[in-house]
């Protein structure tokens, strides 16, 4: 459990400070989170425990912010903003 939050919190800290693993730790992160997700939701019948649709709206929108950090970090490296 230890290994997500570092993950969680490393990205956006090497963003702040502008390095360009940041993109690399955010993409790992997503991916920890995909086989997670997948787990919760296909292994384990995690919609019937978080309640339904609620439940998958939230992940959908921890996605879609992952996604747009991933995208953003991409970005801003590839414009060499991220050293």
């Amino acid at each position: 459990m230890g290994d997500r939050r570092v993950g969680r919190r490393a990205g956006p800290v090497l963003l702040l400070f502008r390095r360009g693993l940041a993109y690399a730790v955010f993409l790992v992160s997503f991916l920890g989170f995909v086989v997670t997700t997948f787990h919760n939701f296909v292994l384990t019948h995690g919609v019937e425990v978080m309640g339904g649709a609620g439940g998958l709206v939230f992940i959908v929108g921890i996605a879609l912010v992952a996604i747009l950090l991933i995208h953003y970090s991409g970005a801003q490296k590839k414009r060499g903003v991220l050293a």
